[in-house]
């Protein structure tokens, strides 16, 4: 996914109202960007931390200026928009790069289901579906990415619907982003969001397939690493190494 516009960098000054991120620019201007991530966000808003931001699209229709992109951290660029992780997905089945999804000649994007929505439903030569919902993670632990940060109720919905249909005989799936390239496996961090860990696990034992993938970053594009994540399981106990 390339970004329409070239990003700025910029020096965080802070993050509020869960939307809003005020962030110097290298010419000292400070602007007001858009936050589209709505969760905790751990690790990503100190004061100070470097930040990417990039021009509204000109068909946007955001109040906005501009939209926060990503973060500086330890050497490396996370990504912080919850919107991109879906365009990524769907760029890739486009490509045909994901190994998981060969047979499935055709596909639809955010598909209502009761009182939910999820992101992908793909369906083989007869017509039988197969639903992925996509989920964008950045905080890393050791060389694990981990989902979520913080509690999230339209998460643990996701994995109880998922659960459903998987118990009627639908095939699901759930899928996790991670954009970020310093890892290489993924986990779910029960012990931010018990109700989350719960739902995870019996969400596995119901069937649900649970896959990870990371991102390459730069400045210009973001992409997807077709090379699959090794999943660590739920986890319910925080371990000692840091939150990165």
């Amino acid at each position: 996914m390339q970004f329409h516009a070239p990003l700025l960098q910029g020096i965080l000054v802070k993050r509020y109202k869960r939307f809003f991120a005020d962030v110097q620019l290298t010419d000292g201007t400070v602007i007001t960007a858009h936050c589209v991530n709505t969760g905790a966000m751990v690790g990503l808003t100190e004061p100070g931390t470097t930040v990417w931001i990039c021009p509204k699209a000109s068909h946007s229709k955001g109040k906005l200026e501009f939209v926060w992109m990503m973060v500086e951290k330890h050497n490396a660029l996370i990504g912080c928009n919850t919107s991109t992780p879906s365009k990524v997905v769907k760029e890739a089945i486009e490509q045909k790069i994901f190994p998981f999804l060969p047979h499935y000649p055709s596909w639809r994007a955010e598909i209502p289901l009761g009182h939910s929505r999820l992101d992908f439903c793909f369906y083989d030569e007869h017509k039988a579906p197969f639903y992925v919902e996509v989920k964008n993670v950045h905080l890393r632990q050791d060389q694990a990415a981990l989902f979520p940060d913080c509690v999230t109720e339209r998460g643990t919905r996701h994995l109880e619907l998922l659960t459903e249909l998987t118990q009627r005989g639908i095939k699901t799936a759930m899928l996790y982003i991670v954009q970020r390239q310093d890892i290489s496996e993924f986990g779910i961090a029960g012990f931010f969001d018990l109700a989350y860990g719960k739902a995870a696990e019996k969400a596995l034992a119901a069937g649900v397939t649970f896959m990870g993938y990371k991102c390459q970053l730069t400045t210009l594009e973001i992409t997807l690493d077709p090379q699959p994540l090794t999943f660590k399981g739920v986890l319910f106990e925080r371990g000692s190494q840091p939150l990165l």
